[in-house]
């Protein structure tokens, strides 16, 4: 549902009402693409937490939804990984070629911290490409923890 200038996604499987948490999602990603980047969603274990993420040439979106029997409580923004990806890297957005960012594994943890992969590959005007990579800690009530 698009709302002003942020697609709203509300993925409960209950009916949505006023009080249920929404997802804001910038409106320079279509429909498509936020249907797409639930379908490509990377799930934790238990199914309680996942990250959604897209792509495009003015950067990336993600975010970490927590769910509590199925019902999303909280959305967490961390697009800020894909910016520490490129900085390691030493290259900003407008000197590549192309780019994706994508969640790839979550970590088992002896601990109660919730542990996710993000990976940003660039690829240069020259051909080439690189890979940076951010480990992201959650409490497990989804605050981002610094490593």
């Amino acid at each position: 549902v698009k709302q002003g200038d942020h697609f709203v996604i509300m993925p409960q499987l209950n009916k949505p009402n006023d009080s249920e948490m929404k997802v804001l999602i910038p409106t320079r990603f279509d429909e498509n693409a936020v249907k797409k980047s639930i379908n490509e969603a990377v799930w934790n274990n238990d199914k309680k937490v996942c990250i959604i993420f897209m792509n495009s040439n003015d950067g990336g979106f993600i975010a970490a939804l927590f769910f509590n029997q199925k019902i999303l409580v909280k959305a967490v923004d961390v697009s800020w990984i894909e910016s520490a990806n490129f900085s390691k890297l030493g290259k900003k957005l407008s000197d590549l070629k192309s780019f994706s960012t994508v969640a790839t594994a979550w970590f088992d943890r002896d601990d109660k911290f919730l542990q996710v992969k993000i990976v940003t590959t660039v690829k240069y005007s020259s051909g080439s490409s690189a890979t940076a990579e951010e480990k992201q800690i959650f409490s497990e009530g989804g605050v981002p923890i610094w490593g």
